[in-house]
């Protein structure tokens, strides 16, 4: 049987192979209803947006796109996400054998040649060659993603096991780290590790983040915010038997995360409902944090009402909560966590006005939309 976080893998794979030939579908009655108040930001299928704000206060926006090959768009916006406008590619040969899980950071200091306000992008690539080896390929920019230059692959496969969904932060050490999902050591399905670069192209120090007992268990997708304390504030899934719940921990540091067996706080509510597959948060300007992810379920497992449309929001800027249930910007109709595309892995950013900033999927007919809207919090 599949393991449930294979699922969006699997599924990408089939969009790449059938997407050059698929047309743009109109969009039901239903979904021109819920997207009233959101923005379309591609026109052809799309996935695993990622939104990062520049020195110069634009946002510059990736995705995931298939049409003519596989590589990633690039949008950027210059009122706080009012629109986007498509301002440059990411193209690689090596994407042609697989791409997944792309995501941007923009350095907050210089590391190594790169300045601050530098953008890096990194994702996984090669998951769909013969005896594939996959890796994570590093690119950055200097000119708000307009173009972009290779730097390296912080980590290659050593069998053919999977690299996925890498995630930045600098730590308090002044270390580039990048946290992903492994599962090359034949043992756990799967684990979150991280490595850490002073200069941006030697990557060392591979350690254990989170690591369960239950070799079953698949920690992935990790998300890292910084709270008002300068506290590093990770959520990520946990799949398998844990059935893809949203957990969390956190790090004064950057660097040091605690027990890698210890794997950290079931994010829920009081009533017991709780966020399914590919959680991400974000750090609003007033320090109150923000969570979604794609499915809501209550505490008996059942899909909740809401789902598609709801944040988490702790006011108190705490990890503990009190947690509330919130509308999100983005209403996606019924995400049900088998298909990569509807509310998966929506990005939040905390824009201007106090208002935050969603990116969400949606399908129309076999087409995955990204939306964008935002929202005061």
């Amino acid at each position: 049987m599949m393991k449930r976080q294979h699922l969006h893998r699997a599924a990408l794979r089939r969009i790449t192979r059938t997407i050059a030939g698929a047309t743009l579908l109109t969009a039901s009655l239903l979904a021109a209803q819920a997207a009233s108040a959101q923005s379309q930001l591609n026109t052809t299928s799309a996935l695993y947006a990622r939104v990062r704000t520049m020195p110069n206060g634009e946002l510059v926006s990736t995705v995931t796109s298939f049409d003519g090959g596989a590589h990633i768009d690039v949008y950027a916006s210059s009122n706080a996400g009012g629109s986007f406008a498509k301002v440059g590619q990411i193209n690689d040969a090596e994407f042609s054998s697989g791409l997944c899980c792309g995501n941007i950071y923009v350095l907050p200091r210089a590391i190594g040649s790169m300045a601050a306000g530098t953008m890096i992008w990194a994702g996984s690539v090669g998951q769909s060659a013969t005896n594939r080896r996959m890796k994570i390929k590093l690119y950055h920019s200097t000119d708000n993603g307009r173009t972009w230059r290779y730097i390296t692959n912080p980590v290659v496969s050593p069998n053919t096991g999977g690299l996925w969904e890498p995630e930045f932060i600098v730590a308090n050490d002044g270390a580039l780290v990048m946290f992903y999902s492994d599962e090359t050591d034949g043992v756990h399905s799967q684990r979150l590790l991280m490595k850490r670069s002073y200069n941006g192209t030697s990557w060392v120090d591979q350690t254990d983040v989170v690591v369960s007992t239950i070799n079953a268990d698949r920690p992935g997708m990790a998300v890292i915010g910084r709270l008002a304390s300068g506290t590093r504030y990770m959520t990520y899934e946990m799949c398998g038997p844990a059935a893809c719940t949203t957990f969390y921990r956190t790090s004064t540091d950057g660097w040091n995360w605690g027990s890698a067996s210890n794997v950290g706080t079931a994010l829920r509510l009081s009533d017991g409902r709780y966020f399914a597959h590919a959680p991400y948060n974000a750090v609003m300007a007033n320090g109150a944090i923000l969570v979604v992810g794609q499915v809501l379920r209550n505490a008996d497992n059942t899909t909740a009402a809401g789902s598609g449309s709801t944040l988490f929001k702790s006011a108190s800027g705490d990890p503990a909560g009190p947690w509330v249930a919130v509308s999100a910007p983005v209403s996606v109709p019924n995400p049900d966590g088998t298909n990569p595309c509807p509310n998966y892995s929506a990005p939040l950013l905390s824009v201007a006005g106090g208002q935050v900033l969603e990116i969400a999927g949606r399908l129309q007919g076999s087409t995955c939309i990204q939306y964008y809207a935002r929202s005061g919090f």
